[in-house]
């Protein structure tokens, strides 16, 4: 596996990475580029140029992308960065690829003097939120019902200090 940044040129593998998981849960595939994938089809502009960071996960084999997650300041507080874009494909869980990305993402957080880390997830990504929850994050209990094209339910809020 090899983790980089992302460009925009990444931006609809990411959003086929994201539909795949998606479609695992019941869900249509759905690739809006003006809604709400929209951000993955301008990485650019959407993370690196407000002070955040993407990354794609490539299997070593065929350059394909396998996971990506990005980062960025949170619109709840100074010193607190959002994880989002967290996906990996169903072929690479249990492989340690899930880890790889988190640790880029903490990593970088903590170079750019971040106090702390927050993100939503899915209600119906239990898997995740025990991986998340081994790897120090707090599940905060706050919830958020989600009226999106996805058809979440509703989402659960975590959140771990650096």
């Amino acid at each position: 596996m090899k983790i980089r940044f992302a460009t925009d040129h990444d931006g609809t593998a990411v959003a086929a990475l994201i539909d795949r998981v998606l479609q695992e849960y019941g869900d249509r595939a759905c690739l809006e580029p003006d809604g709400s994938e929209g951000d993955v089809l301008q990485i650019r502009s959407a993370y690196f140029d407000k002070g955040g960071a993407f990354w794609v996960l490539e299997s070593e084999k065929s350059d394909e992308i396998i996971g990506s997650n990005a980062i960025k300041p949170s619109k709840s507080g100074a010193k607190i960065a959002e994880l989002k874009r967290m996906y990996l494909a169903q072929s690479s869980r249990g492989s340690g690829a899930a880890k790889l990305l988190l640790d880029a993402a903490l990593s970088w957080a903590a170079e750019k003097n971040f106090n702390s880390i927050e993100l939503w997830t899915d209600s119906r990504f239990q898997r995740g939120h025990r991986f998340y929850e081994k790897q120090g994050f707090e599940r905060t209990g706050n919830i958020r019902e989600m009226n999106d094209s996805f058809q979440s339910y509703s989402e659960f809020h975590f959140s771990r200090e650096l």
